[in-house]
């Protein structure tokens, strides 16, 4: 198994904290998500693309909900990225309504964001599952995958719940992160 990471990420591309707020932000981080391998907080001279590269990534206009064909999406990006300069993010009429967007504006899934500021953390073992209302069964389940090495249907239905309590969890949070650094963030999953 590899590295996963979550982000917090800016939902304004261009938005850059006061070193202030980075601090009461981190300082937050910190005391929720106490079990990680790594955390670090960026801000860089550019805009960047942040987005889980594993098993791929979609986009659709959020104003026809048109799925964006790979192909094009691909040849966007690369034709919006400037070496050393970031991405421009330089907006485009789309081919299925007419609408004119950024790369940004697009609703990515898995969720894909561009920005200057981030928050990362690598591996994490959250804090909070033990206080969720399945960590019975959570604990139970990887027992006995401990214990036996299999998985099945119980397994992935029950995994499953878990995952979307705990991602539900790091969405208040990320709620929490935004108001420490007085903008809005969003949740970006990655493994590598």
């Amino acid at each position: 198994m590899g590295d996963s990471f979550v982000y917090f990420v800016s939902r304004d591309p261009h938005f850059a904290p006061a070193p202030g707020a980075v601090e009461a932000a981190c300082a937050l981080v910190r005391r929720v998500v106490t079990k990680r391998d790594g955390f670090d907080a960026k801000l860089t001279d550019h805009v960047e693309f942040f987005v889980n590269y594993e098993g791929g990534f979609k986009a659709r206009c959020p104003r026809c909900v048109s799925a964006q064909p790979e192909a094009e999406l691909m040849a966007w990006i690369d034709e919006d990225y400037r070496e050393g300069a970031g991405f421009a993010l330089a907006p485009r009429a789309m081919a299925c309504c007419g609408a004119t967007l950024n790369l940004n504006e697009l609703d990515y899934d898995p969720p894909a964001a561009f920005a200057r500021f981030a928050i990362k953390l690598q591996n994490v073992r959250w804090g909070f599952e033990d206080d969720l209302p399945t960590a019975p069964a959570w604990r139970d389940m990887m027992d006995e995958y401990r214990r036996t090495g299999r998985t099945g249907p119980l397994w992935n239905q029950t995994y499953a719940f878990i995952v979307a309590e705990v991602q539900a969890e790091v969405e208040r949070l990320a709620v929490r992160v935004g108001e420490a650094l007085g903008a809005p963030v969003r949740v970006v999953w990655q493994s590598l």
